[in-house]
């Protein structure tokens, strides 16, 4: 499955680059929440986690 998808993933990211994300952006946007201090949000779909990820 992971070749599968790791083969996929650049086509993947290019059409649908809000739907799709990778390991790298979680943590970056778990970091991001976590210095929040739990004022932002609490469920995060994946343009959420591009974006904390990103900024």
């Amino acid at each position: 499955m992971y070749r599968v998808t790791a083969a996929l993933y650049p086509v993947l990211r290019r059409a649908f680059p809000r739907y799709v994300t990778n390991t790298d952006a979680v943590g970056r946007a778990m970091l991001a929440v976590a210095r929040q201090h739990g004022t932002g949000p609490t469920v995060l779909r994946n343009p959420d986690i591009n974006r904390l990820a990103s900024g």
